[in-house]
């Protein structure tokens, strides 16, 4: 693999992974876990190659990973931005295929990581392994708590209860401002809902005065609607 640039440094300083490591000891990490860096255009699938029991390390666009129900529709689960790490809990399994797709949904750098190799000490005789294993512990609980959230959304009835959670787990500024991370298909494929439906009971709750919106900005208006 190529020397590590500055900027590429940068983003990895914000990756989970590495928390309490200095960036010095980077390319050492790198060694140890096999580490490769691929680049792919927009539309193209991630899984189903030679990466399949690999982690990913996005280091610049965004990886979405969706699944697809029985009558052919995609359901978006989540999307991974700079810095943030994907495909730990195949790579950390006995299985070697899963349920879910990974996509690129712009031009993506990835580097790839053989992350079973933390689970063989023999193998991995690095001075960072214990550092590295416990952040992938501490990402493996930030994944379930999201998963719990999506399990959350999907058992609601109604739609608004749906946009209330999604709205609870995001960030919010101190002017009640939430930057939706997709556009609103993709928000309606998130929630599992029909894009119309999901513009038109925004729309109703802007006329309610609960929020505003403007493509994939939401203002929140009455912040007692999400302790209701």
């Amino acid at each position: 693999m190529q020397k590590l640039s500055d900027e590429v440094i940068k983003i990895l300083n914000n990756c989970s992974i590495f928390e309490n490591i200095p960036e010095e000891r980077y390319p050492n990490i790198f060694e140890c876990l096999r580490a490769k860096q691929e680049c792919f255009e927009k539309g193209i699938t991630i899984t189903g190659t030679d990466n399949n029991k690999l982690a990913g390390i996005v280091i610049s666009g965004t990886v979405e990973m969706l699944f697809y129900d029985e009558l052919g529709h995609t359901i978006n689960v989540k999307h991974y931005n700079a810095g943030e790490l994907f495909g730990t809990e195949l790579a950390c399994s006995s299985q070697h295929t899963s349920p879910t797709t990974l996509c690129a949904i712009t031009d993506c750098e990835v580097i790839f990581l053989s992350i079973e190799k933390l689970l063989d000490a023999r193998a991995l005789p690095c001075v960072y392994r214990s550092t590295v294993t416990i952040n992938l512990l501490r990402d493996f609980a930030r994944q379930s708590m999201f998963l719990n959230m999506k399990i959350r959304i999907m058992a609601q009835k109604r739609l608004r209860d749906k946009i209330k959670i999604f709205m609870q787990n995001s960030h919010i500024t101190s002017d009640g401002i939430i930057k939706i991370p997709f556009n609103r298909r993709g928000l309606a494929e998130f929630l599992n809902v029909n894009r119309t439906a999901l513009s038109r009971e925004l729309s109703r709750m802007r006329d309610e005065n609960i929020i505003e919106f403007d493509n994939n900005i939401i203002k929140l208006i009455d912040f007692e609607f999400l302790s209701m």
